[in-house]
């Protein structure tokens, strides 16, 4: 029995430390109990030496210690764009990794620890860098000279040519806005970002962001509504992204609107698993979703079927930029629609111990 044990321990050994992945685990006391050889190289450590030691204590030395415990505790799951880590190597300079945690259940089902595997995205993040650095410059060069163009414009606004000035300026008010969608959509493909927390009242924000479509909603002859069930509303969130998400989300309500329709927002609370949420969602009475537009709607430069672009212009980055913000918040986003019967979207924002409950 001792040697069959000791040939399966050598067999597992072999397999672990042949992955291309980093990977080591952590029992319930969050010591170290595993580690393979690429784990080894990536965080400049030696399983020899780290063997039994909290994992904090064992990766105390590295600049990127806090962070990867932070990972840890919040077991992210793979795909989540904020669960990237740099990592600076002397060798190959900045690094970067995805912290994927799973937990390890006994055969009763309880958790007896976890298993952290570090995956290489540097090929990927650069790709990423580059195509934000190239639509950032693109966005800020646009900016200066519609600026320009649009205050000219209201200079030389007359009554001999008053429709055509205000015309132009609704063109140029539309390009100004592409642009500012640019920009935004550009800073939130950023993975280094990190929210900026601040107590905010959320139907004050909302009151706000709904104030900015007003115009474009009357219009198209629709009422916008906000019902608020919550008994307090203050919350600690990043006021910045939750406004980016509420400006996707009105944006498309209005946008894919039908005429003389409604836009319903409702404030509540809710809870998860024990955890408090605000739920900000946002309905209309527009052209839905079909079931082969969902699978694909969240991701950048996507708006629903190809002929929706044609027909109502925009970039459809709006439902991405929601989606980034909201990770970046520590929340999400769902849809649930019907096709031809319109849209609700949900905000979920985590709300803290002393607001919104």
């Amino acid at each position: 029995m001792v040697r069959l044990l000791e040939c399966q321990g050598q067999q597992l050994d072999a397999i672990v430390n042949s992955m291309g992945e980093g990977l080591f685990a952590l029992d319930n006391r969050q010591s170290i109990v595993l580690m393979n050889r690429q784990a080894e190289v990536i965080l400049g450590l030696r399983f020899a030496q780290c063997a039994g030691m909290e994992v904090s204590k064992a990766l105390g030395p590295l600049a990127c210690a806090e962070k990867l415990v932070r990972l840890i505790g919040l077991e992210r799951q793979p795909g989540v764009q904020t669960n990237l880590l740099s990592i600076t190597h002397e060798d190959a300079g900045v690094k970067y990794y995805s912290v994927n945690v799973r937990k390890i259940p006994d055969e009763k089902a309880d958790p007896t620890g976890k298993v952290v595997i570090l995956l290489d995205q540097t090929a990927q993040v650069k790709a990423e860098q580059l195509r934000t650095s190239f639509l950032s410059v693109v966005a800020h060069e646009l900016r200066t000279p519609v600026t320009v163009i649009i205050n000219y414009l209201s200079l030389i606004l007359g009554d001999e040519n008053k429709e055509a000035v205000a015309d132009m300026k609704t063109v140029c008010f539309r390009l100004a806005r592409i642009v500012e969608t640019l920009i935004s959509g550009t800073r939130l493909s950023d993975a280094s970002l990190t929210a900026n927390m601040q107590r905010t009242s959320i139907n004050e924000l909302v009151e706000l962001h709904l104030e900015k479509f007003k115009e474009e909603a009357a219009q198209k002859k629709l009422t916008l509504t906000v019902e608020d069930r919550l008994q307090s509303p203050i919350v600690s969130t990043d006021r910045q992204f939750l406004g980016i998400a509420l400006d996707s989300l009105i944006d498309n309500a209005v946008k894919f609107n039908q005429e003389a329709g409604a836009v319903r927002v409702g404030l509540e609370k809710r809870s998860t698993n024990g955890t408090p949420f605000i739920s900000i969602s946002i309905a209309d009475q527009g052209l839905g979703i079909s079931e082969a537009s969902k699978a694909g709607l969240f991701e950048d430069f996507t708006q629903g079927e190809g002929h929706l672009t044609r027909r109502f212009g925009g970039m459809g980055v709006g439902l991405f930029m929601a989606k980034r913000a909201m990770e970046i918040l520590g929340g999400r986003i769902t849809v649930d629609s019907v096709d031809g019967e319109g849209s609700c979207f949900t905000l979920l924002i985590p709300a803290d111990a002393t607001g919104a409950l």
